[in-house]
């Protein structure tokens, strides 16, 4: 019993180090840009749904061009998603009432955000990266939401990989490569520019959702 006490407590100790260094480095992060490639994976299909493009992100902002296998545009902030389809073109603007989903789709980490919606524990990962499994503490998300994992880069504090798990088992898995940072972007680049024609669609997330 005291070998376990004192495992689990070095493990604690371990997992604060690195949190307090993801924090450190994390704080120094003006901006990101990279290229995703995001497989989404459900009982619905045989093969999983790919998409890929470009992210950028600064504070509190993030931005995803998708490329193919269509084009689409999506602005995340901490209160709303807004998807533009600039073939239809089609605006659809989703209120949110939780900030898992933002949390999830940046790439710049937030622990202190993180501790408040998640339990956070250290899990199995490739050397040079921290893994984190992240657990949803409201039960309204738990209902939907299973565990987020979440691979940062040691040297950059930048998240390279996202695996959100649902509870009926359908899980989303986004990889981030070409990653550069503090490339001087400001919120202005970030911006979305609607054509006037464009129809506008506002909708509300239902309760607990965690998706982007």
């Amino acid at each position: 019993m005291i070998g376990v006490l004192v495992l689990a407590t070095c493990l604690a100790a371990d997992l604060q180090q690195d949190l307090d260094s993801i924090d450190r480095r994390a704080s120094e992060i003006e901006a990101v840009e990279a290229r995703f490639t995001e497989r989404r994976y459900t009982a619905l299909l045989r093969a999983p749904m790919e998409t890929s493009g470009t992210i950028r992100a600064v504070a509190g902002l993030v931005r995803w061009d998708t490329t193919t296998p269509a084009r689409s545009t999506t602005i995340i902030t901490e209160s709303e998603v807004r998807i533009f389809y600039p073939e239809d073109p089609l605006l659809e603007v989703w209120e949110v009432s939780s900030r898992v989903g933002q949390l999830a789709s940046s790439p710049i980490p937030q622990i202190a955000a993180l501790r408040d919606l998640f339990e956070i524990a250290p899990a199995a990962g490739r050397s040079g990266v921290v893994t984190l499994r992240l657990t949803p503490l409201d039960p309204s998300a738990r209902e939907h939401l299973d565990y987020i994992r979440l691979e940062i880069d040691r040297a950059t504090a930048v998240v390279m990989r996202v695996e959100i798990r649902m509870v009926d088992g359908d899980r989303t898995e986004i990889i981030l490569d070409r990653i550069k940072v503090n490339t001087g972007l400001t919120k202005k680049d970030l911006a979305l520019e609607i054509p006037p024609e464009t129809q506008v669609v506002r909708r509300r997330a239902p309760t607990g959702s965690s998706g982007q």
